[in-house]
């Protein structure tokens, strides 16, 4: 089986264990009363889809990103902070690998399905990785990392809680240490909370049922479009809205900025890619942050 024929069956398999195992795994989520299987359950059969973004979708800028740092020969500690899927630890493994160097992966997680996921990976592939479940902001390994990386995780958070995000990860790195992420901007936004508006959930509905003709998949059409709208009925999101509102972030908690600019990324518009929380398209900050 080719690398990308092998990429689609790890996903396929993996939103078959997805869904199959979040109404058990799955923690309640405070701000809706309700467990999140509506979302660790479904994310990947929207990956599969095409009609959101994933952290291989900016790979370069990943690859580029951690180079410096496979290159200075640390101990290959690294954190995933905040994990979907295993898309990110995957990512992670695949760069580290591909430039033959030794790889200390933790992925840690609010929600025991994603990091379920991850060790369902790990196993699959033969790679030995550490998982940890709770709120990062309480994460008290007992040791330091190299690397923090993360993707999107930033607008999971209230604006008033994202200095006590990045202090903690501050806290997680060695001096020198780096996080690297990407943010999207939402410039028009205000702070508060936003979810998809109506006819942003309506557009994103029709991607997935247009998406869905092909077949290929254990649940159905109509089973994926009733799954997309749970999906945009539920997913709240916190805006990060300009690059200059993350610099001062990184700034005052401890970091030096050591790349940041914006990068616009094409709308899938043969999938019908809509706009709204976590759909494919618009500007991104791409971030790299030395930790003083």
């Amino acid at each position: 089986m080719s690398g990308p024929d092998r990429q689609r069956q790890d996903l396929i398999e993996c939103a078959t264990l997805a869904r199959r195992i979040a109404p058990a795994t799955c923690r309640v989520d405070p701000a809706l009363g309700e467990a999140c299987a509506w979302y660790h359950g479904f994310w990947p059969y929207l990956r599969l889809l095409e009609v959101v973004g994933s952290p291989y979708r900016h790979q370069g800028f990943f690859r580029e990103a951690l180079a410096p740092s496979i290159a200075g020969g640390n101990r290959g500690r690294v954190l995933v902070s905040g994990a979907v899927d295993y898309a990110m630890p995957a990512l992670a493994i695949d760069i580290y690998r591909e430039a033959g160097a030794a790889l200390d992966l933790t992925v840690a997680d609010i929600c025991e399905t994603p990091l379920a996921l991850v060790r369902w990976y790990g196993a699959r592939i033969g790679v030995s990785l550490a998982t940890s479940a709770g709120d990062i902001l309480d994460y008290a390994p007992g040791g330091v990392f190299d690397v923090i990386l993360t993707h999107s995780f930033l607008a999971m958070f209230p604006p008033d809680r994202r200095r006590a995000l990045l202090r903690r990860w501050r806290l997680l790195l060695r001096p020198g240490g780096v996080v690297v992420t990407i943010s999207r901007l939402r410039p028009d936004s205000s702070e508060a909370r936003i979810g998809f508006t109506p006819l942003e959930a309506e557009n994103f509905i029709a991607a997935v049922g247009r998406a869905a003709q092909g077949g290929l998949l254990d649940l159905d059409a109509k089973a994926l479009v009733a799954g997309a709208r749970a999906y945009v009925e539920r997913q709240r999101i916190w805006p990060v809205r300009t690059a200059a509102e993350i610099e001062a972030l990184f700034q005052d908690s401890g970091f030096r900025l050591e790349r940041l600019e914006e990068n616009w990324t094409e709308r899938a518009a043969a999938k019908g890619a809509a706009s709204g929380p976590t759909a494919k398209g618009g500007a991104y900050a791409m971030i790299v942050a030395v930790r003083s």
